[in-house]
């Protein structure tokens, strides 16, 4: 893959907060447009057959509105039977800047991708750079050895496997707990009838933690 492809230019945008701090600003990734294209063909082809339903964020097809609509089905489902329903609101923080690239790469390969595709998608990890460009000055380039690339196709799509498997980890003690993701946004749900429901959303709930801290991303609230 030539280097250029791998060169990102980003433009701070701001948020909140005093804009005097960094952590106020949103990076906007201007990636390789050639670059671009290519991971669309390879998401197409591949990738998108490895997320499962409980995704909807980056799925063709799928949306926030699908997302709220599937999710909110859960719910008046329960409430018309006269049940609560207790729903738990998890963000990864920054999530898509601490995911490791190793860990992306070896869940991709969990997956079942593997061959030239693995070898391209290697590849496309490497030797990555990026730098600021703001009002005609640009900083020094730096390596970026992690991230999901904010800006291409390829890296929200290797994100979504990344993560795939929270669904799992969350149910592993009650497949009753109802798991809707958009993204890193994820809702964790139960119907509740007796204190035993209590305990494992709780269950769950230290699990996506336990999950979070496995898999190298912060977990909040």
């Amino acid at each position: 893959m030539p280097l250029d492809w791998k060169a990102t230019n980003i433009s701070p945008e701001y948020e909140k907060g005093p804009k005097n701090r960094a952590e106020n600003y949103c990076p906007i990734n201007l990636a390789s447009v050639t670059s671009k294209v290519m991971e669309s063909i390879l998401k197409d082809l591949k990738l998108n057959d490895c997320i499962i339903p409980s995704q909807h964020g980056f799925v063709p097809g799928r949306s926030v509105t699908t997302n709220l609509i599937e999710y909110l089905n859960v719910i008046t489902a329960a409430l018309d039977d006269g049940i609560p329903f207790d729903v738990i609101m998890v963000d990864f923080r920054r999530a898509f800047d601490r995911v490791p690239f190793a860990g992306m790469l070896a869940k991709a390969k969990a997956h079942g991708i593997d061959g030239r595709l693995l070898d391209w998608i290697t590849d496309w990890t490497k030797d990555r750079r990026q730098r600021v460009v703001l009002n005609g000055v640009e900083s020094d380039w730096i390596e970026v050895t992690s991230s999901v690339v904010q800006g291409s196709v390829l890296g929200p799509v290797l994100f979504l496997i990344y993560i795939n498997c929270l669904d799992l980890a969350v149910r592993t003690h009650d497949s009753a707990i109802t798991v809707s993701k958009f993204a890193d946004d994820t809702k964790l749900g139960h119907k509740i009838t007796c204190s035993r429901d209590n305990e494992s959303l709780q269950t769950a709930i230290d699990n996506s933690v336990q999950f979070s801290s496995v898999y190298s991303i912060s977990y909040m609230l």
